[in-house]
């Protein structure tokens, strides 16, 4: 069966904070409201990858500005009058789907929102040591402020179209 990304809903916040849990160190589990701000600020604009009716992942990006990432935990999500990229703010994949392709499906959906919005650059914070796997994908490592939420060793990363 092959794996079919979606927009992510409210319904699926059980499933996303379920592998949210598995992948991250608890200083960084969002809750439920955190990513719903995000859902509700920046529709289409977050995905979960699904394999039948069994979700192997998620990413959740929003608009923002370059070098201004949203925080970590921030339970409202107010977008900026003038966003000049799109922003991957948290993408995680179950341990037993990695390797299924999964990572590299959402990533596609979020580059191909981005050129849909119009946005020449798409922006993250690596963290967890993730760094080499983005830049494997065209992202390079640029300055950023408000990295503290993010913890030690948080890299922010940019790509451009």
């Amino acid at each position: 069966m092959s794996i079919t990304v979606i927009e992510m809903g409210a319904g699926d916040l059980p499933d996303v904070l379920a592998i949210q849990a598995r992948c991250y160190d608890a200083a960084k589990h969002e809750s439920a409201a955190v990513f719903q701000a995000k859902l509700d600020a920046a529709p289409g604009c977050s995905f979960v990858a699904r394999r039948g009716a069994t979700t192997l992942g998620y990413l959740v990006a929003v608009p923002a500005l370059m070098g201004l990432p949203p925080p970590l935990h921030g339970e409202d999500c107010p977008l900026p009058p003038a966003p000049d990229c799109l922003y991957l703010h948290d993408m995680a994949v179950a341990p037993e789907a990695r390797g299924s392709g999964s990572a590299r499906a959402l990533v596609a959906a979020f580059l191909a929102q981005q050129r849909r919005l119009g946005f020449a650059h798409a922006a993250l914070t690596a963290v967890n040591g993730a760094s080499g796997y983005w830049e494997r994908l065209g992202f390079t490592a640029r300055d950023a402020v408000g990295l503290d939420s993010y913890g030690d060793g948080a890299v922010y990363m940019t790509r451009q179209e």
